[in-house]
């Protein structure tokens, strides 16, 4: 089990899209908070999937809904290990 971090900055008065992070079949919406400005970036957590060590998948973040013309400066998606 993994934990699937954003690593993305984006004005506050820009939040409010919704993503989806697809990891294989698997799919974690989240809704983009704003971290202050185009370049304050905020590390956040998205939620689980569970996946197999030898599996080799995609990793893909999709806007769904752009309300405010902009979804983010994506940086980076971190996969971090949980203990069970």
């Amino acid at each position: 089990t993994y934990r699937v971090e954003l690593d993305y900055a984006l004005p506050f008065n820009r939040k409010g899209s919704i993503v989806h992070v697809e990891i294989g079949d698997q799919a974690l919406p989240h809704t983009i908070t704003g971290s202050g400005s185009w370049s304050d970036y905020i590390r956040v957590d998205v939620g689980r999937v569970t996946l197999e060590a030898s599996e080799e998948l995609t990793v893909r973040v999709v806007p769904k809904e752009i309300p405010l013309g902009a979804v983010m400066n994506l940086r980076a998606v971190y996969l971090v290990p949980v203990k069970e």
